[in-house]
């Protein structure tokens, strides 16, 4: 594609505001321009209709695999599956996220996925931004879909060893604050530039409360592997959700969490403190089925992925379809789904300065989706990776 070309037509949902049948130019993967319609100065452009949102990049802070790819597989075709898979619903960036395995495996993995990372051509599909842990400091009560025979307790010295394979990619590790030493752990993190985030959690909320206390501010999945509410014992959830410094991570199927419990969240946290996730495994984009997961059997049926126990077993939730969802149960304008599903995980990771919202400036990582949020066409760093065919 040349170097300069634009769309013109959709609403934009710039930083500041929307332009109604607007246009943007890239420039050199750079986004050049955002203004109302204006001719096609001799480049490139495409053109949609009014009713069409042209918004930010999706960015899926938690997703495990989609298309039969997983972020675990050591395999460099399984990772650019991945990538290319993600594109079609409308995401840009994301966390290859991996769960429990061995000592040895995860060596493996994060070896492999960081030659993967520094390698990726950033205009052939989503960018991968680095690896989300999940585990395996963290509790057997709450496993969830992960294996407790891989759970540790804090062990720095082998944190160290990843870490510096990693060499700076990994940016978010779960833990659960009621295991020993969490204090020190969540300080290791936090020295090492890692997102230390509450789940997979037995806690009780005063223990979750002085975690919270001490500069911890995010949650995995909400709800999800973590004890209930009691009106008697009101767990790590209660902290979370009324402490305003915490940022959640939400998976708003229907699935994991009723579409009530998604209003209740978005109420008590507003827009600025909630992060739309997919937790989507290998299964999504496939036919019901038998699949796997961290090394376990996953049930596939009616979108709905689940141990043989019935555990569920992460989702095959599309990004788009979560924004759509967010909208329709909270309310929310597509301003603040933007926020939760672009730019509050671009804040979180240090880099809204270049991705997470329109702005001149701004890397052209773009979603252009019609009037019910399918997606049309897909930009990343000023390639379109994506396009409907009917669109």
């Amino acid at each position: 594609m040349n170097n300069s070309w634009m769309i013109s037509g959709p609403c934009l949902y710039t930083e500041v505001g929307r332009i109604e049948q607007g246009s943007i130019v890239i420039h050199q993967g750079k986004i050049a321009a955002l203004s109302p319609a204006m001719p096609s100065a001799n480049i490139q452009c495409y053109t949609f209709p009014a009713n069409y949102h042209l918004i930010p990049g999706l960015i899926d802070f938690h997703v495990h695999g989609a298309a039969g790819a997983d972020s675990m597989d050591i395999d460099e075709g399984a990772f650019n599956i991945l990538r290319q898979a993600l594109v079609q619903e409308g995401v840009t960036s994301y966390l290859a996220t991996i769960t429990t395995a061995s000592k040895e495996k995860i060596e493996l993995i994060i070896d492999h996925l960081t030659h993967c990372i520094k390698e990726q051509d950033q205009f052939s599909g989503a960018t991968c931004l680095g690896l989300y842990l999940e585990g395996p400091f963290i509790s057997s009560k709450r496993a969830g879909a992960l294996k407790p025979e891989f759970f540790l307790e804090p062990d720095f010295a082998l944190l160290s060893v990843w870490c510096n394979l990693a060499k700076g990619l990994i940016k978010v590790m779960t833990f659960a604050p009621e295991l020993p030493q969490a204090d020190e752990l969540f300080r290791f993190l936090t020295d090492h530039q890692v997102i230390a985030s509450i789940g997979h959690t037995d806690a009780a909320f005063e223990i979750t409360q002085k975690m919270l206390d001490l500069g911890c501010d995010h949650a995995t999945h909400l709800f999800n592997a973590m004890p209930p509410i009691h009106h008697r014992a009101p767990g790590a959830v209660t902290a979370l959700l009324l402490d305003e410094r915490a940022c959640v991570e939400v998976i708003a199927d229907g699935i994991h969490l009723h579409p009530a419990i998604v209003k209740l969240i978005f109420k008590l946290k507003g827009k600025d403190r909630v992060i739309g996730i997919t937790d989507a495994m290998r299964a999504k984009y496939l036919t019901d089925g038998e699949y796997e997961l961290g090394g376990q059997n996953v049930h596939v049926k009616n979108n709905r992925a689940i141990l043989n126990d019935g555990t569920l077993a992460g989702s095959t939730l599309k990004m788009n379809e979560a924004f759509r969802n967010m909208i329709a149960w909270t309310r929310c304008s597509i301003e603040e789904a933007i926020a939760m599903y672009s730019g509050n995980s671009a804040k979180r990771l240090g880099l809204y300065d270049q991705i997470g919202s329109l702005q001149v400036g701004k890397e052209a990582d773009f979603v252009v989706m019609d009037s019910d949020f399918n997606v049309m066409m897909t930009v990343c760093k000023g390639n379109v990776c994506y396009r409907r065919e009917d669109g």
